[in-house]
């Protein structure tokens, strides 16, 4: 009797001890998949939260025009505190034409060295494109874009105009500012690309060197330069996209 109890005792000491083996990494398994399970869930919602993040941006309740204006009206005021401690001229707003083809340029700063053609842009979006591209898009949010004209091939037009009147050897800068709130990040690469800030420093550490040619620049752009309104220039756009 006494020897049929301890072969029990040790039976049932075996099988707890296999219970052991068996459940134990089962059990333990099962909470490491859980603890995965976690952490990829917390980490897929931090990366949609930091996507929210990146078009958590509201359209403005003004139209583009105004928006331009505001943006331009920026870009003004930096130029004229240029002026004030550099020699030099600025043109604003700049409509001429070539060949029965109007252009508007919203810059033109000519310093004693070079000319810096200017387009200014105002958006709140995400600005997405390649160099190349014909157009960029503005991201609002996931479900609110809108098509932009690529403004460094815009400004590219603005100066084969410029060199047309002024010479081919004429030195001008594609400078493209963007104000406001546009997240530029996708683009920040491209060299004529700046932000305010960033197009202010610039200018105010330009070169000071003599160009004998930047009087007589001023004053052909003057004699070149059209007494037409922003409707009339779209106009003759549209005549020579659609003619």
């Amino acid at each position: 009797i006494i020897m049929g109890k301890k072969r029990k005792r040790k039976q049932k000491t075996l099988f707890d001890l296999l219970l052991i083996l068996i459940f134990w990494p089962v059990f333990l398994t099962a909470i490491v998949i859980k603890a995965i399970i976690i952490i990829v869930k917390e980490t897929s919602k931090t990366k949609t939260i930091k996507r929210k993040e990146i078009y958590k941006v509201k359209k403005t309740n003004l139209n583009a025009e105004e928006l331009g204006n505001i943006g331009e009206e920026k870009i003004k005021y930096v130029l004229n505190l240029f002026l004030q401690e550099n020699a030099g001229y600025v043109i604003n707003d700049y409509k001429g034409c070539i060949n029965g083809k109007t252009f508007q340029i919203d810059h033109i700063l000519i310093t004693t060295n070079e000319i810096l053609c200017i387009e200014t842009k105002n958006y709140n979006g995400k600005i997405y494109g390649s160099y190349d591209n014909i157009e960029w898009t503005i991201v609002y949010n996931p479900n609110d874009k809108e098509k932009m004209y690529n403004p460094i091939r815009q400004n590219k037009n603005h100066i084969k105009f410029l060199k047309n009147i002024l010479g081919e050897n004429t030195p001008i800068k594609n400078i493209v500012i963007f104000v406001g709130n546009a997240n530029i990040e996708e683009i920040k690469e491209f060299k004529e690309i700046y932000t305010q800030f960033e197009f202010t420093n610039y200018l105010f550490n330009l070169n000071e060197n003599i160009n004998p040619n930047y009087q007589y620049w001023y004053e052909t752009l003057q004699t070149y330069k059209l007494n037409i309104t922003n409707e009339e220039h779209i106009q003759n756009i549209k005549k020579f996209i659609y003619n």
